[in-house]
């Protein structure tokens, strides 16, 4: 697991490019798979965050992996026809599909940001991004300051979120990425951010310092 490996030993790893296949093709029928009601995609996104803490995702990520990109991507057709997912919802997929800690999940992600902008999925693609190992072609930084631009200034919450985000990429990519993500989070730093926001920001960078 490319997470594990880095976040416990600190090493800078990164992984070829490339896609081995687990996005491509559809998932099988499950007994949970209709979603019709909020309480049955709740229940399965519990399901998933608890087999990803206790590393037993195994088989199944491949239909985990699927069935939340089908979220994200608001393809309800299958899983829950008559109701769109929500922007609650698609945000909480993005951040238990960065979490899987898959590369190969990145692309969803990168997608779902292109989109209309919606604070919850936002964050959960902030998240997401930050958990999907390296950034090795700056995209998911590219993806970071079009969200950014779109939340505003003001929105404090989401800032800080951008804020952890760029520390991820900062920490765990390398050359002008690692650069790049240093040089926007220092943008925090400074006006026109508020002092909440310049503070925090201060702060993750003193923790990418110790890091270091």
């Amino acid at each position: 697991c490319y997470l594990a490996e880095t976040r416990i030993l600190g090493e800078k790893k990164h992984k070829n490019p490339g896609n081995y296949g687990i996005l491509n093709g559809v998932y099988p029928a499950w007994d949970f798979l209709l979603m019709t009601e909020r309480d049955e995609i709740h229940r399965f996104f519990a399901r998933v965050e608890r087999d990803i803490e206790d590393g037993a995702v195994g088989p199944d990520e491949v239909a985990y992996a699927r069935i939340l990109a089908d979220v994200i991507q608001g393809r309800q057709q299958a899983l829950s026809p008559g109701r769109p997912f929500d922007g609650t919802e698609r945000g909480r997929a993005c951040s238990l599909l960065g979490k899987i800690g898959s590369t190969e999940y990145r692309e969803v992600l990168l997608e779902a940001a292109r989109g209309e902008f919606d604070e919850s999925l936002a964050i959960g693609i902030l998240y997401g991004l930050s958990l999907s190992g390296p950034d090795q072609d700056g995209r998911s930084i590219d993806a970071i300051s079009r969200l950014t631009k779109s939340a505003g200034i003001r929105n404090g919450t989401f800032q800080r979120f951008a804020c952890s985000a760029l520390y991820s990429i900062a920490r765990y990519s390398h050359g002008e990425t690692s650069l790049r993500a240093v040089a926007m989070l220092s943008e925090f730093t400074r006006e026109p951010y508020g002092s909440p926001i310049r503070e925090h920001a201060l702060r993750i960078m003193g923790s990418l310092l110790d890091s270091n």
